[in-house]
């Protein structure tokens, strides 16, 4: 990719076109991902310092968090 741009941005360069330039995102962009903030609040809501929780506890908690129904698990057939 970049001997592509490389290459690229020398043609349009001489041709008097528009050079690309690459700029590296930051990791932690929570404006890029529209559901980001909403996993914070939820994972803060559901965490128990103190303790481990059951997987029943934890799928209420969830629920709870996000205001959603509780459905039963999906099961898969392993052959």
């Amino acid at each position: 990719m970049r001997k592509w741009l490389t290459a690229h941005n020398q043609r349009v360069k001489r041709a008097g076109g528009g050079r690309l330039i690459v700029g590296q995102l930051p990791s932690k962009s929570l404006w890029l991902n529209p559901m980001a903030p909403r996993w914070v609040q939820g994972k803060r809501a559901i965490r128990e310092p103190t303790r481990l929780l059951t997987a029943q506890a934890l799928i209420e908690r969830v629920c709870t968090s996000y205001e959603c129904e509780n459905l039963e698990p999906i099961t898969q057939q392993v052959r």
